[in-house]
């Protein structure tokens, strides 16, 4: 039975005030009812964001293109020529793309952004070597290793995004990605160097990102220990 908060008088249970105090009764669950009925009335969506897109851009641009303008004018009057300013140009441009893709559009998808700043390595690397001119690595060495990089990464954004990783899977996700990256490039720079392709040091991290991304596989199993982790990083 309710109890009026004011004078502590019994009450009917279909009761709006207490007959000894005229206290108007508040019921718990009505309360609740008008509070869920207020949540589900409220717009889902987020507030539009104030973040101008095209002023950032502009600022990059300008901010990016000025140092790249003066080391091309001083490289000239000094060399007579266009030389190392050329790479300057290069890291500048690399910069750019990776401080634009990721606000190209008004939502921010992840693995589009990652494949463009991902493509911008490539053409970066490739640009190096063409004016270097004396050996040929972009496509032996540097393109499968960017490559590699660019497509671990990718999958292992989306599987977050999917949900299909949660909590200590992601870190055990994430060294198995290092083991599987290391072996690449063990592979490839051995084969560059010593054209046998053979694994080396790469070894050596695949047992231990292997044994830590097992232990982590352990735990998650078991759900107070996640729960413990979890309140004490705050996550």
């Amino acid at each position: 039975m309710p109890y009026c908060v004011q004078c502590g008088v019994e009450l009917d249970p279909d009761a709006q005030s207490c007959p000894l105090c005229s206290t108007h009764v508040i019921s718990l669950e009505s309360e609740r009812m008008k509070s869920e009925n207020k949540n589900q009335m409220l717009p889902s969506h987020q507030p539009p964001s104030n973040f101008d897109r095209h002023l950032w851009l502009q600022l990059v641009s300008v901010g990016l293109a000025a140092p790249v303008l003066i080391c091309l004018l001083i490289d000239f009057l000094f060399d007579g020529n266009i030389g190392w300013a050329w790479y300057v140009a290069a890291g500048f441009g690399l910069v750019w793309a990776w401080s634009i893709f990721p606000f190209l559009r008004e939502r921010n998808i992840a693995p589009l952004w990652i494949a463009l700043d991902g493509a911008a390595l490539l053409l970066f690397l490739y640009f190096i070597e063409k004016l270097s001119g004396k050996t040929m690595w972009f496509l032996p060495l540097a393109l499968p290793i960017a490559l590699a990089f660019i497509i671990l990464l990718e999958v292992f954004v989306i599987l977050i995004q999917k949900r299909v990783l949660k909590e200590l899977h992601i870190l055990s996700t994430f060294l198995l990605g290092i083991a599987c990256y290391c072996l690449i490039i063990d592979g490839f720079v051995s084969e560059y160097i010593a054209n046998d392709g053979g694994l080396d040091w790469s070894l050596i991290v695949v047992v231990a990102c292997i044994a830590f991304a097992v232990v982590l596989a352990i735990l998650q199993r078991r759900r107070w220990i996640v729960e413990e982790l979890k309140y004490w990083f705050r996550v």
